[in-house]
């Protein structure tokens, strides 16, 4: 289950690969953060001597919290990663010239993660095509920006000339009144000859 995301990064960075760490957090912020109370979009993620921290990740804290308690929104957070997946990120970061990100943070398990994306940065160029590719996607959508109610059959056929509109379906009710006036009609006299001529002809 997602609590927050990161959409300005994909935005922004192709994104190459991902990866899930823990956080390193203080008890006020997991309650901050379960009340949804906390923000990613200006984080991002650092790597000092063989350990990695998320920064700029914004937590406020509930108006119940502990008053002898300091809070920092923005302190630094280590994140969790295994020893493998930390020297694969060195090796990318400081070598292959890429970036890492946050992406997205969610529960797994009933424990806080967060998903950080190994990334390269997009040129000016490139963020114009996605943009141009998302505006085609959206054109391309089979009546794109029309709502349900202009798509209603009623609405089309109000819409046309009044010489080519389809004729209008009885109403609903008319079976159901023709079948009382018939009991009512047959319920007064049983011999079907005195039943007045308008409800012999009745179906």
């Amino acid at each position: 289950m997602s609590i927050a995301d990161n959409k300005k990064a994909f935005h922004d960075y192709f994104i190459e690969e991902r990866f899930e760490a823990g956080l390193a957090l203080e008890g006020w912020e997991v309650k901050a953060i379960r009340a949804a109370r906390v923000q990613i979009k200006e984080a991002y993620v650092v790597l000092r001597r063989g350990e990695v921290f998320v920064i700029g990740m914004h937590v406020s804290a509930l108006p119940t919290a502990s008053t002898h308690i300091k809070t920092d929104p923005t302190r630094t957070r280590k994140l969790l990663l295994h020893a493998a997946e930390i020297n694969k990120l060195v090796g990318k970061v400081e070598r292959a010239g890429f970036t890492l990100v946050p992406l997205d943070l969610h529960y797994k398990k009933g424990r806080i993660k967060l998903e950080i994306g190994l990334a390269k940065g997009k040129k000016q160029h490139d963020k114009r095509e996605d943009e141009k590719e998302g505006l085609g996607a959206r054109k391309a959508a089979p009546d794109a920006g029309e709502s349900l109610i202009s798509r209603a059959p009623w609405r089309t056929a109000l819409s046309a000339h009044p010489a080519d509109r389809p004729a209008a379906p009885p109403p609903w009710h008319w079976p159901i009144r023709r079948a009382c006036a018939w009991r009512r009609c047959t319920s007064r006299r049983a011999n079907t000859s005195s039943v007045p001529a308008r409800c012999q002809a009745m179906p």
